[in-house]
């Protein structure tokens, strides 16, 4: 069964309107011709749509089915449409990212600094969230691109190696664990820790240490960013976990950072998609771009 977008169109404002006669103004078109184009639609159908009175129409319980779904439909249509004209206009679309935090904070801003530099006409759309979400979010259709943890299950997506970042132990200067050298994760047990939000990987993580060490993690205050955390360990709540990228160029007179040696402690961050083959031509292209970026550091580290 197929119908014309055109002519749902016209039943939906005729729908809207209550009027054959004023959905035929909206759209500047003869009330004759809407009226038959929406009986050839009922007949398409094989069931009526309006109910027909004097005082103009109203949908049948076909009609509110029909009208539900069209909506859902001509929004589709209008977005593609939308989008399709950014092509006309000079540009080449755009991008849907989704990164958790780590991504962000480390190693985006200079990738897609240099990435949009080259392609100035595409337009990059980026969410940031925890990694479990993230992965839901491309599984659902609501990103085009994720970055995230390998701590968390993949499902059905495609990945790529993206970057690793080495955690660290964030602690106030002069806190007995600030000795200058690296620490173990059982150095650390004990003392009272500032943890992120709960769902986050990196959290997650850390608890999962604790408990494979048999120990129970003294979590004193959960915070929902690095900012927050990096703020409550320097206030002397606590000692916290961060990947380097996110201390290093923080610490100061009152922050001190010791990196953690555990191999756990040297974490795996994933590109994902649907499907890469399946991908917009511009997301392919930020891909490429990311990956390669990717492989060009792992190289400079060996």
């Amino acid at each position: 069964m197929r119908f014309n977008l055109t002519t749902l169109r016209l039943f939906v404002t005729a729908v809207q309107e209550g009027s054959i006669m004023a959905a035929a103004a909206r759209h500047n078109i003869a009330p004759s011709a809407v009226s038959r184009r929406l009986s050839d639609m009922e007949h398409q159908l094989g069931a009526p749509v309006l109910y027909r009175s004097r005082g103009g129409v109203s949908p049948t319980p076909a009609g509110e089915a029909l009208c539900r779904h069209a909506l859902n439909l001509l929004r589709l249509a209008d977005r593609m449409e939308a989008e399709l004209s950014e092509f006309g206009a000079g540009a080449r679309g755009h991008v849907r990212v989704a990164a958790n935090t780590s991504c962000v904070t480390q190693f985006l801003p200079e990738e897609l600094a240099a990435f949009l530099a080259d392609n100035p006409d595409i337009n990059i759309d980026l969410r940031e969230g925890i990694s479990s979400a993230i992965v839901q979010d491309v599984a659902d259709g609501h990103a085009d691109i994720g970055l995230f943890s390998e701590a968390v299950d993949t499902g059905a997506l495609e990945t790529f190696p993206y970057r690793t970042d080495h955690l660290m132990v964030l602690m106030p200067v002069g806190h007995p664990l600030d000795h200058g050298g690296d620490l173990s994760f059982a150095d650390v047990l004990g003392y009272p820790v500032i943890g992120l939000q709960t769902g986050s990987s990196l959290h997650t993580r850390v608890r999962e240490a604790a408990e494979e060490a048999g120990a129970d993690l003294d979590c004193r205050l959960q915070v929902t960013s690095f900012d927050a955390l990096r703020g409550m360990v320097e206030a002397g709540l606590g000692i916290g976990f961060l990947p380097q990228g996110a201390v290093a160029p923080y610490l100061n007179d009152r922050l001190a950072a010791h990196g953690l040696t555990d191999p756990w402690a040297h974490r795996r961050l994933l590109l994902g998609v649907r499907e890469a083959a399946a991908l917009p031509a511009v997301a392919q292209k930020l891909v490429l771009h990311l990956t390669d970026r990717a492989q060009e550091a792992t190289a400079r580290t060996g």
